[in-house]
């Protein structure tokens, strides 16, 4: 049994003390529990000063400590930091549709405008907006990945919003181009 509290890392035993220190019920059964095994360790030695490692084990196993204690606490613990998770990755996401996101889409509709106007006025001859010439493949290289606006548990980090899927259109500037100053999505 000392091998197994030995064998604990630095980062095991933080993570330990992180949860019972938390402000949680998880923290709290997490501590039910160790006292519990460590009461039910200490009475089969009481009663059996020779039992084994592998004797303890056995009947450990069977004990509702592990056969229902454990689990339920466990389930509980997980739907607590489940629950955290997504909430930190929402928050997460908003900041980034906020800050960033939403000024690419808008500077993105701007242009699609910007070309469709340099459309009509070519249609009708006029060329004032050259670099504007419409470029079919420019906003079609972008798509929003179904993981961010299906209903998911983790939603992609801003960075991976966007995935280019036509790179070699939208990177390849055509002679005469200017470069843009929008940001690279």
């Amino acid at each position: 049994m000392g091998e197994t509290v030995d064998s604990l890392s630095e980062k095991d035993i933080t993570n330990l003390k992180i949860a019972l220190e938390s402000n949680s019920t998880s923290g709290f059964d997490m501590k039910r529990l160790l006292d519990h095994t460590w009461l039910i360790v200490a009475e089969l030695r009481r009663l059996n000063p020779g039992i084994s490692e592998d004797d303890i084990r056995v009947i450990m196993s069977k004990s509702n400590l592990v056969l229902r204690d454990i689990t339920v606490a466990t389930s509980n613990c997980m739907s607590e930091g489940l629950v955290a998770h997504v909430l930190d990755r929402v928050r997460v996401l908003r900041a980034d549709l906020d800050s960033w996101i939403l000024p690419a889409l808008e500077a993105v509709r701007w242009r699609h405008q910007l070309r469709g106007r340099a459309r009509q006025l070519a249609h009708h001859g006029h060329h004032e907006y050259p670099d504007l010439q419409p470029d079919d493949h420019e906003l079609a290289a972008y798509a929003w990945p179904h993981s961010v606006t299906s209903v998911a548990p983790d939603p992609t980090p801003a960075s991976d919003t966007f995935v280019q899927v036509g790179a070699s259109h939208a990177a390849t500037p055509r002679q005469g181009e200017r470069e843009t100053c929008w940001p690279s999505i």
